[in-house]
């Protein structure tokens, strides 16, 4: 798989009960493949940000605010519905706006979604206009996942590290990895430490890419089995 692609790591944060980690598994997006039998083999790689550019929602340098759980929602409508470029923000800023404040938050850096709420918000009036069922997955080892990836991406909640810590491999944009999250981590923003939801968009023999802030980072499967927890499956509705 493609490692080329530019990455980076800035902040926001997610809310957490009892929702660690959801997938999503979008079957429209490869066709013919809806009905691939379970014991079907599985491709070694799979991109689905190939040909695609990220950028963040509202959750990157000054002013940024932790809707990461709806950011990641952005991330996965834009491969949905296969978006060279990134979408406005507006609508999911509005809607990351509503959730904050419906949970009696106020909307800025520390006002992080449970990724339940916004699930639910997708499920029922949809967010920038488009709805997700859920289901849980059974598992979230690699066999588990990888069919779940050749399918659509994913929409997880990663526990991230303390600053410092060398439990996860993020790079910044220019391919250097990070020896502390904090507001000196290139570009500009705030301590990224607790939940944070991603869009998990490929995998390979390595790990998984992920989706976030603007940009795709490698996760190793290792790390994944350490930062990943429970899982949900999001079927376009």
């Amino acid at each position: 798989m493609n490692r080329s692609w530019t990455k980076g790591l800035v902040g926001g944060r997610a809310a957490i009960g009892s929702v660690a980690l959801l997938v999503v598994a979008a079957a429209a997006l490869l066709p013919g493949t809806s009905a691939r039998a379970a014991t079907s083999p599985l491709p070694a790689s799979v991109d689905w940000a190939q040909g695609l550019s990220f950028g963040p929602v509202g959750n990157v340098g000054a002013g940024a605010v932790a809707d990461c759980a709806v950011a990641a929602v952005a991330d996965i409508e834009q491969v949905l519905l296969r978006r060279p470029e990134p979408a406005d923000p507006a609508p999911y800023l509005a809607a990351y706006g509503a959730l904050a404040r419906a949970s009696g938050e106020t909307p800025g850096p520390t006002a992080g979604l449970r990724p339940s709420d916004v699930l639910a918000t997708w499920r029922t009036r949809g967010i920038a206009g488009t709805h997700a069922n859920t289901r849980r997955l059974a598992a979230l080892d690699v066999a588990t996942v990888e069919r779940a990836l050749s399918v659509g991406p994913l929409y997880s909640v990663l526990e991230l590290p303390p600053p410092a810590s060398t439990a996860a491999t993020w790079v910044d944009a220019h391919g250097v990895a990070l020896t502390a999250w904090s507001a000196s981590s290139a570009p500009a923003g705030y301590t990224a430490r607790g939940p944070h939801v991603v869009a998990v968009v490929g995998y390979d023999p390595v790990g998984v890419l992920v989706a976030t802030w603007g940009f795709v980072q490698p996760i190793t499967w290792a790390e994944w089995h350490v930062l990943a927890t429970v899982a949900w499956a999001v079927l376009p509705a």
